[in-house]
């Protein structure tokens, strides 16, 4: 892995750039070319105290400063999965050869899965699909497209975990029906099953009034 990375000089005339704050300029500049960067571009696998240890800096200082790179669309991250997405970073870093992006195949597989990796495939995809053949053939090749439904799975597994009724539950139950009553002897509702308690309740009476 190369040991530099490639800055744009136009960074220093871009208005959203210049409208930083001095220590959120220099968390910009860090995730261009800091050390949890890589050839992959905009694509970032660290966490936020891993970031803010490196500019050393408390979580205080660095969420100030990340929500104004975030508030001008500079950045994007799912803190959760540890992923950071630069969505206009692969503009100025475009790769040299199509033999780049196929390297970019081991770097990706070693992103977390999540939303914000769906949203980076396809602002990378996009950004291939402008260049000539045998680079979109390279990242194809190369990227496979993320599942978008893989992070709502995992969530119904979890739900189906915790909730009581998913496991050997009755299907009929698990559906929101209504559950039947537990199986017994029914009870005689004929003439002559009533015949009895009626007679019964008829003397007691006669009883009671003489």
């Amino acid at each position: 892995m190369s040991r530099y990375r490639k800055v744009d000089q136009r960074m220093w005339a871009d208005a959203k750039f210049l409208s930083l704050g001095d220590r959120a300029k220099l968390l910009w500049v860090y995730l261009l070319t800091g050390t949890s960067t890589t050839s992959l571009p905009g694509v970032i696998v660290a966490g936020r105290a891993q970031i803010a240890e490196h500019l050393g800096w408390s979580p205080e200082v660095f969420a100030e400063a990340f929500g104004e790179v975030f508030r001008k669309g500079m950045a994007k991250a799912d803190w959760e999965a540890r992923v950071v997405f630069l969505p206009r970073a692969s503009r100025y870093a475009s790769p040299e050869s199509p033999n780049v992006i196929r390297g970019w195949r081991t770097l990706w597989d070693e992103v977390p899965e999540c939303s914000l990796k769906c949203e980076a495939y396809q602002a990378l995809k996009a950004f291939a699909e402008a260049l000539p053949e045998a680079f979109r053939k390279a990242f194809g090749e190369a990227l496979p497209q993320p599942s978008p439904n893989q992070e709502q799975e995992q969530e119904q597994e979890q739900e189906q975990e915790q909730d009581p009724q998913s496991v050997g539950a009755n299907p009929e139950t698990a559906r929101g029906a209504r559950p039947t009553a537990a199986k017994g002897p029914k009870p005689d509702v004929s003439r002559e099953g009533l015949a009895g308690p009626v007679l019964a309740a008829l003397a007691s009476l006669e009883a009671d009034e003489s």
